[in-house]
């Protein structure tokens, strides 16, 4: 018996190294699996017909049984179809729990009365102490737009913050090696 496995021990390491370019190791290729499928072709044509080619309706039926199709639900069951529709735990904190509001509020959003809505207050009849503050508000509203407009008016720069010499018209020379790598020189 040792003799026997020894044996085909040495032809699974010839087989490793045999080429399959050669007719003589053609025969020694594995075809069970061809063999397998071809004998289960042949077992379905006895029995019947090849399944892949019936119609589902001859290898399917639908039980239209009632009684039997109807069973009891189970408390375990219930449980698991309940849990289903709940949400995740780990979303819970997520949701608000009870009613207390939460204690950090927003900021109090300031609520600005344009200039037209301002002069139609105006021309109802006021008290004097309620005018006042009305044409306070538009006297205001004048002032902060000036010193808006003077504010960006003030920013625009038209002089070169960092040369010594204010003339602007002047052209410096830049570095042959700076003009080559930026591109401001043509190529030879």
């Amino acid at each position: 018996m040792a003799t026997i496995i020894m044996d085909a021990a040495s032809e699974k390491k010839a087989r490793l190294h045999q080429g399959k370019n050669k007719k003589k190791s053609w025969r020694k290729t594995d075809i069970k699996d061809v063999e397998e499928y071809l004998e289960d072709v042949r077992h379905q044509e006895r029995t019947g017909g090849i399944i892949s080619q019936k119609a589902d309706e001859s290898l399917f039926f639908v039980d239209k049984d009632v009684s039997k199709s109807k069973k009891r639900i189970t408390a375990a069951e219930r449980r698991r179809l309940r849990q289903k529709d709940q949400p995740l735990k780990c979303h819970s904190q997520l949701y608000r729990k009870g009613k207390i509001e939460c204690p950090i509020k927003p900021n109090r959003v300031v609520k600005k009365v344009s200039d037209f809505q301002l002069e139609r207050l105006l021309k109802r009849k006021l008290k004097k102490k309620e005018e006042r503050t009305i044409n306070d508000r538009i006297q205001a509203n004048k002032d902060y737009k000036e010193k808006k407009a003077k504010y960006f008016s003030d920013r625009i720069i038209d002089y070169d913050l960092w040369n010594d010499c204010k003339k602007e018209d002047e052209e410096v020379e830049a570095d042959p090696y700076y003009l080559k790598y930026t591109n401001k020189t043509r190529v030879k």
